[in-house]
Order: structure tokens, then sequence, then C-alpha cells
């Protein structure tokens, strides 16, 4: 599909179990893209990323990102964590939610404070043509 609609930067974010299969997307594509026409994983983003087959918080950048947005709260289980360190030099933003009212399944319920986060760092990074 990116060949095909002649994409050449990709966003991947997605909460809960979502953050993991957006580092397995974003795997994917940075093993493929070798194969295929020339595009960038440019923005990828997890909100309180869990990964439940294994069962523990996301704590791996997904791979190929040039910039990752971490989003998470500790006050209950499940809950996102701090990505383990990388020697990359790609860029990174980590966003502790964690509030006294804040768990897993309330963490949408900052929408507006989580999607202005997102939407404003998704604009810096990849700017409309």
């Amino acid at each position: 599909a990116i060949n095909m609609r002649g994409i050449q930067d990709v966003a991947i974010f997605g909460y809960s179990y979502g953050g993991q299969r957006t580092w397995e997307l974003a795997d994917e594509i940075d093993g493929t893209k070798a194969h295929f026409s020339s595009y960038r994983t440019k923005f990828t983003a997890y909100i309180d990323a869990y990964n439940p087959k294994d069962p523990g918080p996301v704590k791996r950048r997904p791979p190929g990102s040039d910039y990752h947005l971490n989003i998470f709260q500790t006050n209950n289980w499940p809950h996102g964590a701090e990505m383990l360190k990388s020697g990359g030099a790609n860029e990174e933003l980590k966003f502790d939610a964690t509030r006294p009212e804040v768990d897993h399944f309330t963490i949408d319920d900052l929408a507006a404070e989580v999607h202005r986060l997102i939407r404003q760092r998704l604009e810096a990074k990849m700017p409309r043509k």
C-alpha cells in the first residue's frame, strides 16, 4: 500500500496493545524498505503501550522511527513505561501522565491533552505539503 500510493513519510501510533502493534508494524516497515521505494517512519507514538503476549509495558522504541513520543502512566497494572536507553541519535519525548486519577483505563480521558500533544509533535515532524 505504501508503494502503490507513493507515500514517502509514515506515522504510526497506538494505545495499549496498539502500542505493541505499532512496534511490530514499524519493525516490518523497517525490515522491508530496502526492497521498496524510499520512505521513512518519521513519527511513532505509544499511549500507555502494553504487550499482553509478554505481559508488561512496551519499552522498546519502534525500529526505524525518526521521532518517538511515549505517553504513559504508572499508577496501576497494566501500564506503559519509560523507554529502554538506545544508542540512536533519533529524537524522543516522554510524557508521564501519572496522576492520582489516571490509570490505564482512564488515560484516554485526558483526550484533549493527549490529542493536542500528539498533534503538535506530529505536525512539527511531518508538516503538510
